[in-house]
């Protein structure tokens, strides 16, 4: 049983991690959407990186709207996904500077002081499910879902 579940994870890891295009489905389900791709240059980086953000939007009256509606939804997104980013960033200095003047204060440390692993799972896993929610919301309000 253990062996059939490990060959799964093993078989989804590699998929997952062998560069296939996991938007490929998602455009399946939905056949009847305009994929609408939107580069963005990383300028505070010194070496310009590029991410590439895609939606799969609901053909509105012309093709002009549905184009407008994805750009909005892609400044929507990118709005709100710098605000979560900035809170998620605030919320782990915040707790290792917490920690640290624990730390300075009581002049000693202990194991458990400072940004353990279960922190950082748990403002990994916060951040994942405030993303789920903006994806939502963006799908709600432009009918565009983001899919990269």
């Amino acid at each position: 049983m253990i062996i059939k579940h490990l060959k799964y994870y093993l078989l989804l890891g590699v998929l997952i991690f062998s560069g296939c295009d996991s938007t490929k489905p998602i455009e399946l389900i939905y056949p009847d959407r305009v994929k609408f791709t939107f580069t963005v240059i990383d300028e505070e980086d010194e070496d310009d990186v590029e991410t590439e953000y895609a939606y799969l939007c609901a053909k509105g009256e012309t093709e002009k709207e549905t184009k407008e509606r994805a750009a909005n939804a892609h400044k929507y997104f990118m709005e709100k996904l710098a605000i979560i980013s900035d809170n998620f960033s605030d919320s782990i200095i915040g707790d290792l500077d917490e920690n640290l003047k624990k730390i300075e204060e009581e002049g000693k440390t202990k194991k458990e002081d400072g940004f353990s692993m279960m922190d950082g799972i748990k403002a990994a896993i916060e951040l994942q499910q405030q993303g789920e929610k903006l994806g939502i919301e963006v799908e709600k309000k432009y009918q565009c879902l983001s899919i990269e």
